[in-house]
């Protein structure tokens, strides 16, 4: 799952805008070119990597703890349903 790996240089403004095939994409182009380039500085952080690694075993921790909850929201819920059942079978009183 990990998204982290090195990135290339992107390359020059001047090279990146002669790809808009029209003049109304050239604002979108310049904001691709914008995140290309901070993705590019932010790729040689470790720090960055070592985060990524962390989120990924949150969610792995995160799995584990739901296993147990659903479980106990399972048995809670044929609780509840076996109470309204046995009340219902109860006539009330005159």
């Amino acid at each position: 799952m990990a998204i982290f790996k090195r990135r290339i240089r992107p390359e020059p403004w001047l090279r990146h805008r002669e790809r808009a095939k029209n003049v109304w994409l050239v604002p979108l182009f310049a904001i691709e070119w914008v995140w290309t380039w901070l993705a590019y500085w932010l790729s040689g952080w470790a720090f960055l990597e070592v985060l990524e690694y962390l989120g990924t075993l949150s969610l792995l921790l995160a799995r584990k703890n739901h296993k147990k909850a659903s479980k106990a929201a399972s048995y809670f819920c044929k609780l509840l349903v076996f109470n309204k059942l046995n009340f219902t079978k109860r006539r009330p009183l005159r």
